[in-house]
């Protein structure tokens, strides 16, 4: 994506992908939220859908992932570079 970002600055790239049990999501220029309830699902939309104050932000640059287990946020472009490279979300 950095390439892609390069080659059209100001690009939005937002991504989903899922098989139904998993999620991947990318945010990417625009806005990207998900809505995690533990043990039973979570939701990603583009924005909340309701005033459940459980939604959270993605952060730009960020790739998602999501399944029963729980959420993952990775960074799809280091921001320092001794920076972890994922970090779980409760």
């Amino acid at each position: 994506m950095p390439a892609l970002d390069r080659a059209s600055p100001g690009a939005r790239l937002n991504l989903l992908v899922t098989d139904g049990a998993s999620i991947a999501a990318t945010a990417w220029g625009d806005s990207l939220w998900y809505l995690a309830v533990p043990g039973d699902r979570t939701v990603v939309a583009s924005e909340p859908y309701d005033d459940d104050p459980r939604w959270r932000e993605v952060p730009d640059r960020t790739l998602l992932t999501a399944d029963r287990s729980g959420v993952t946020l990775a960074p799809l472009v280091p921001r320092f570079p001794d920076s972890p490279r994922k970090e779980p979300v409760q």
